[in-house]
């Protein structure tokens, strides 16, 4: 078991580097990356409505995530910067957050993704509907 979670950590560890580096046009666009072709296929100038809506996601976190594999195979990643930073207090974690992740899967409960000060990776389970997140994003 402790072979497939080093595994897993070292592939995870490189798709997030090539998924940030793909971040790094501008901090201000929300930015919407496809699992299956992975590249960015959306950006968008941010608004205080995709903002506030991703400020309800982190408002309505229930839990870390217990996943072995957050990242499903199909779906998407949306990348939504937070100006200001908002907080998070909470048991796992206690920092100003700029930007949120959310992670839409084909079949699974969406899950937002979050980075510490410390660039510790955190995956949360939470009971806010990104419905209006998708509308706004098609």
């Amino acid at each position: 078991m402790s072979k497939k979670i080093a595994v897993y950590l070292v592939i995870f560890s490189i798709f997030l580097t090539g998924f940030s580096d793909s971040f790094t046009s501008s901090n201000k666009n929300v930015e919407v990356f496809d699992l299956t072709q992975s590249k960015v296929v959306k950006i968008t100038p941010t608004n205080k409505v995709l903002q506030k809506e991703a400020e309800k996601s982190i408002r309505s976190i229930t839990l870390l995530s217990k996943k072995v594999s957050p990242l499903p195979r199909k779906g998407a990643l949306v990348r939504i910067p937070l100006d200001p930073a908002v907080s998070i207090r909470n048991e796992w974690m206690d920092d100003l957050v700029d930007e949120v992740i959310i992670i839409f899967g084909e079949r699974e409960k969406p899950l937002l993704m979050v980075f510490t000060d410390e660039n510790r990776t955190l995956f949360f389970e939470y009971n806010y509907n990104p419905k209006e997140i998708r509308t706004l994003l098609k």
